[in-house]
């Protein structure tokens, strides 16, 4: 059925193996178009959460709502100039760990 959403993915390089991306979601009201740019599908380059935040209050019904899905990944700087190109707020953030300790940080 239709949630009175649209969808769009943007993706960034993981700075993984070949080809792996991080997904960043926008679900924009069904009336928007992506705010972060005219095309449907771009990949971007090579993010600290130091330099994003964290919403903890749901947007605006005229806002989008932003969500990162990081898959396997290695950490470069880049990453996040090419989250904040598009929003410097996410509602959430699905981590891929795969022992979830510091010590395999």
């Amino acid at each position: 059925g239709n949630c009175g959403s649209s969808v769009f993915v943007t993706l960034i390089n993981a700075n993984h193996c070949p080809g792996a991306a991080m997904l960043l979601f926008e679900i924009a009201p069904s009336s928007s178009s992506p705010s972060s740019s005219s095309q449907t599908l771009q990949t971007l380059p090579a993010v600290s959460s130091s330099s994003l935040s964290l919403s903890s209050s749901p947007p605006s019904p005229s806002s989008s709502s932003w969500y990162l899905h990081t898959g396997d990944f290695r950490y470069h700087a880049d990453q996040v100039k090419s989250i904040k190109k598009r929003t410097s707020r996410l509602e959430g953030i699905l981590l891929d760990t795969t022992y979830c300790h510091p010590r395999h940080t």
